[in-house]
Order: C-alpha cells, then sequence, then structure tokens
C-alpha cells in the first residue's frame, strides 16, 4: 500500500480563539499541502499561553507526522513565546542563534529602523534549530529536525506566513522523492435525498478503500418546494494507478446515482 506523508497544522493566537481573526491560515496552509501530496491529519487552534504551547508542539511530535507546521508567536513582544515553546517540547536549551541575528539586523537595515533588545529577542531559537529568512518581515522562521519529523514555526501574518511557506518549505517538500499525489474528482447532483444514496457511498467505499467519497448536501427553496442538491467530492492519494481508480468509481457512482432517480447537473 502507498505511504502517505502526514502533516499537522498547528496555529497559535488568542485572536483566533475569541473570534477576532478567521483562521485564513490554516486553510491555506492544508490547501497547499494537500496539492503537494500530504495529507493533513489534524489542525489544532491553541492560544498563546505558554502551556498550551509546548503541550501542542509535543503532543504533535509524539503522533510523529512527517512535517509539523506551526503559525505565529515569533515576534518581538512579550507573547510571542513559540520559539521558547517548541525548545521545552524538544527538551532543548533556547540559544541565541547568530545566523537568525543577523538576518533580524539585515531586515531592520531595509527598512531604516534600529534594532533593539525586544527585536533580538526573535534571534533566540531552539539548540540545532536552522533560521529561515524572512524576506516579508522581521522575524526569522524555524526549521527543526526531530528524528523524523520536520518541524516548521512560521509567521502568524498571512502574507509573511505564504513568502515562507513558497520560498522555503514549498522547494522542501516539493523535492521529496517519497511523497505520493494527490488527485480528486466532483459532480453535483439533485433530485433524490442524501439518505436514498447512502448505501451506495457506503459499497463504493468498502469496495475501494483508498478512495475517499464525501457527499455534501444543501437545500434550495423552489416553486415546486425544497430541492436536496448534493456535491459529491472524491479524493485518492497515490500515483497514475490511482488516479485511473478514482476515475473508475465517480463513473461507478454516478452510474448508480442515475438508476435511483437521480439528475446529474454538473
Amino acid at each position: 500500500m502507498t505511504k502517505v506523508l502526514k502533516a499537522e497544522i498547528i496555529n497559535f493566537g488568542n485572536e483566533l480563539l475569541i473570534g477576532r481573526i478567521v483562521n485564513t491560515n490554516a486553510n491555506w496552509i492544508a490547501s497547499k499541502l494537500t496539492e503537494l501530496g500530504l495529507s493533513v491529519t489534524r489542525i489544532t487552534t491553541l492560544s498563546d499561553d505558554f502551556t498550551d504551547l509546548k503541550t501542542g508542539f509535543m503532543e504533535a511530535i509524539n503522533r510523529r507526522p512527517d512535517t509539523i507546521i506551526s503559525t505565529g508567536g515569533l515576534g518581538p513582544t512579550w507573547d510571542d513565546r513559540t520559539s521558547e515553546g517548541l525548545a521545552l517540547a524538544l527538551g532543548l536549551k533556547l540559544e541565541r542563534n547568530e545566523v537568525a541575528l543577523e538576518m533580524i539586523k539585515k531586515r531592520y537595515n531595509s527598512i531604516g529602523a534600529k534594532i533593539n533588545p525586544s527585536s533580538i529577542k526573535m534571534a533566540n531559537l531552539p539548540l540545532g534549530s536552522t533560521p529561515l529568512f524572512n524576506s516579508a518581515g522581521t522575524a526569522p522562521a524555524i526549521r527543526h529536525q526531530k528524528n523524523k519529523v520536520t518541524i516548521f514555526c512560521i509567521p502568524g501574518i498571512p502574507n509573511e506566513m505564504k513568502v515562507v511557506f513558497d520560498e522555503h518549505i514549498l522547494p522542501e517538500l516539493k523535492s521529496r522523492e517519497d511523497k505520493t499525489s494527490f488527485f480528486q474528482e466532483e459532480f453535483t447532483i439533485e433530485g433524490i435525498g442524501e439518505s436514498r444514496l447512502a448505501h451506495v457511498t457506503e459499497e463504493l467505499t468498502e469496495k475501494y478503500s483508498q478512495i475517499y467519497i464525501k457527499s455534501h448536501p444543501t437545500h434550495e427553496m423552489t416553486s415546486e418546494g425544497l430541492k436536496s442538491v448534493i456535491t459529491f467530492h472524491l479524493t485518492a492519494y497515490g500515483n497514475e494507478n490511482i488516479k485511473e481508480t478514482l476515475q473508475k468509481v465517480k463513473e461507478s457512482l454516478q452510474s448508480k446515482l442515475l438508476d435511483l432517480g437521480a439528475n446529474i447537473v454538473k
């Protein structure tokens, strides 16, 4: 069976938990990782509390995904403690990283700002970590290897997060020879309710366990009454062979739905 690389996303920030900010970072990163052929198995949103930082990293590392990506908590303020939390989770000392410090100085010089003690704090990394240059901001991102788990800590500001991801994480994940590809198919029907077709998707899922079939129902009020509209999303990880199987399952599903009286609208 094809081994699918697994990834977890951790988003730190009180502003996410109180509903002040919509967590668009998780959606964007999950989409990118999926396109690369990784399976995102968990997305966790945690507060800036130091215990949550430490525990969040420890629990994720213990689950041994191939990749962990965290966002937020890399800045100069007192509550930016992601680096410190990661160090404690790894059982490592926090050290002044001279490469990171030079990155910070370079960015401050480029915008005509003076470096200060709060800025220098952003150069404190877990022992053995690699700083990643942030060309869109001042706080370096972090890369750390824990056995077979690769950990990336990147900024929470969306434009900085995207730049760091595209410049550092994307090339590394693209170059992995052990990753699979992600394939998907989609279509929409109307005319029958979800309960009438549940047995069909269950039967196909049991027969083709490597294909995930998900139905997304909506209801529209028309002049003739309430109308059910269901979109099917079929996904799979693997090589070109699984792509062929995915298409076969889609065609089989559509045929069975037509037999039940459904209309395929798109």
